[in-house]
């Protein structure tokens, strides 16, 4: 069977309080990098894969009680967070539909966001048999959801 080799980027800002959350990235659960701390405050990984693909990112070291920083008015003044700022997949920014998709299963929550606050996994999938088949996908999905267009039959 011929595999079609991909490279993905990913950008994270990295939020501090009582140290950093930690991560790791697997590739069809082949784990491909393991972060138990951040020392700056913002990181790019970059894996190469093949397709279809799933991507894994497990969250972890968050303990709610005591990782977020609340002032007397109840706004956060620290937090210690992961958040994705950035994909790419073969230096191609997928869109919005994409990212508007990426959900962080807590096991309790199904959380919609980018800010990972909370220990969990988020899945990438990449169900396509190449790169190409899986952007024209995601620039049919923007199409629909923001221009409102269809596909013609």
């Amino acid at each position: 069977m011929l595999t079609t080799l991909s490279e993905i980027e990913l950008a994270f800002k990295i939020g501090h309080c009582n140290g950093t959350m930690s991560m790791q990235v697997f590739v069809d659960d082949v784990k491909m990098s393991n972060f138990d701390t951040f020392n700056s405050d913002s990181i790019i990984v970059k894996h190469q894969f093949n397709w279809p693909a799933t991507i894994k990112i497990v969250t972890s070291n968050k303990d709610l009680s005591c990782d977020t920083l609340v002032d007397n008015n109840g706004n956060i003044v620290a937090d210690k967070f992961i958040q994705l700022t950035k994909i790419l997949v073969d230096r191609v920014d997928p869109g919005m539909p994409f990212l508007n998709s990426l959900i962080l299963d807590t096991g309790e929550n199904k959380i919609n966001s980018l800010y990972w606050g909370f220990n969990g996994i988020v899945n990438l999938i990449f169900d396509e048999s190449d790169s190409f088949l899986w952007h024209l996908k995601q620039k049919i999905t923007h199409d629909n959801i923001y221009v409102g267009s269809s596909p013609k039959n």
